[in-house]
């Protein structure tokens, strides 16, 4: 193609289609617009495009299916979806049809459209086609990730780009920000998705144990290990293996790693054998990898390998527009787990919500929505169901601040008083994360295993 940027527009709305085709011929542009169905296959058919620019939502088609007929009829096409009502589904779905960006209509979304346009004219006139795409079957696209907000519709077109790819993935953020969602997504939305999904948390086993889980150990290795056992990652072959809390493995188990991302094989703990595995991993932190590179406990070289792909998980405090979806999400399904009449949110509940900071997050806000469906009887949620925390805006541990004691004349045993406020911590935790051990010790920025180890020591 030569000449003017010849660009395809498609919208059911005839002024949205009026403003984009008036300002796309002031960039010098040849034009055409569609409103249906019939005049997008008539007009791919016939005419070749640099750009397609298309709704979502469309009365008898979607952006989806218009991204189909054009990689169909006119593969060389570059694409762009805009809409009004953003989605986590359709943005992965969009980008790994081929979309090159899924835009929000707000804000300044006519610059955007202007920006690409003029990248597509800049462009040779003659280009190589695009690789093919993935195509995601529905029956695998996620209803996981909960929220519209700007920071999630970014991670999902990132998610659209890599799932197809076998380059290793780095998902960092505070605990319970939805880490492991965004890895069961980008597993669901691969060429692996057939194929298993298996995880571990690396802080919740011992070294000797961690090191048996991931890479197995033959008879006789070590007590205890009375047959062969196969490892996680020899079970993962083929599909991804998702390694949470990455930061709380030993530098033993970190060069282990290292050689399973550099060689793609594994050696069974006491075998003197390397078995090849095919596997996909993705790791995710709570922790500052690279602080912990200065302080000489994280591999620098594990580190590079696993940050191939870098994906920051936003805390829910970040992304506050999200919250009354996620709050309805979570009451709709602990209504329907209890066989119970669906409930609502009453505004001034709904307003509190979103008011709190949630330091312990998505997985925070769901446990008070599930305690809050559990105990109220009624069909609506009132501001008073809540729990007075978060009506009052402050997390449980600051509920009751710890005050610093006096020391008498003769003095007083520290050890004693640190073990004594510890133990208080460590039972605020508990009841805060309804009893749920993994979860209190992520409150505490504990890893499971010293979580554990300072419980029994309280007897806990």
């Amino acid at each position: 193609m030569s000449g003017p940027t010849r660009i395809l527009v498609v919208d059911d709305e005839k002024s949205m289609l009026k403003v984009l085709t008036i300002m796309l011929r002031k960039e010098g542009c040849e034009v055409e617009a569609a409103g249906s169905r019939k005049e997008v296959e008539s007009l791919l058919q016939s005419k070749e495009f640099d750009l397609l620019i298309t709704d979502m939502k469309m009365p008898d088609m979607s952006g989806l299916d218009v991204l189909n007929l054009a990689r169909e009829k006119r593969p060389d096409t570059r694409m762009v979806v805009m809409t009004a009502y953003p989605s986590t589904d359709t943005t992965i779905e969009a980008i790994q049809k081929g979309a090159l960006d899924y835009i929000t209509k707000e804000g300044d979304y006519l610059e955007k459209i202007r920006r690409i346009v003029r990248e597509t004219a800049s462009r040779a006139a003659e280009r190589p086609a695009s690789p093919a795409l993935l195509e995601v079957k529905t029956e695998y696209r996620t209803d996981h990730i909960i929220g519209d907000s700007p920071a999630m519709i970014e991670i999902c077109k990132v998610i659209g780009r890599v799932a197809g790819r076998k380059s290793t993935v780095l998902l960092s953020g505070e605990s319970g920000s939805g880490k492991e969602l965004v890895a069961r997504a980008i597993h669901y939305h691969s060429p692996r998705r057939d194929r298993p999904l298996i995880g571990v948390n690396c802080g919740a086993l011992t070294e000797t144990l961690l090191e048996s889980e991931l890479f197995g150990h033959v008879k006789g290795a070590f007590t205890g290990a009375v047959a062969d056992k196969k490892g996680l990652f020899e079970a993962s072959s083929g599909g991804t293996f998702f390694l949470d809390e990455i930061a709380d493995t030993t530098k033993a188990v970190q060069v282990r790693l290292l050689r399973v991302l550099q060689e793609e094989r594994v050696r069974r703990v006491g075998d003197s054998r390397d078995l090849e595995v095919d596997v996909r991993i993705i790791a995710a932190t709570n922790q500052d990898l690279p602080s912990l590179m200065r302080r000489n406990l994280f591999r620098e070289d594990l580190f590079f390998r696993l940050n191939v792909i870098p994906i920051h998980v936003p805390a829910l405090r970040e992304r506050k527009e999200d919250i009354p979806k996620l709050a309805k999400y979570f009451v709709s399904k602990y209504c329907h787990a209890a066989a119970q009449p669906a409930m609502v949110v009453l505004p001034e509940a709904m307003e509190s919500l979103v008011s709190y900071r949630w330091p312990g997050n998505v997985r925070e806000l769901e446990n008070v929505m599930e305690r809050v469906v559990a105990m109220e009887t009624g069909q609506s949620i009132p501001l008073g169901a809540l729990p007075d925390f978060v009506r009052e805006g402050a997390p449980p541990l600051q509920e009751t601040p710890l005050e610093v004691p006096d020391i008498p004349p003769e003095g007083l045993k520290l050890e004693e008083v640190v073990e004594g406020y510890e133990r208080e911590l460590i039972l605020k935790a508990l009841r805060m994360s309804g009893n749920r051990k993994s979860e209190a010790a992520k409150l505490l920025g504990l890893s499971a295993r010293s979580f554990r180890y300072r419980s029994e020591k309280h007897g806990l």
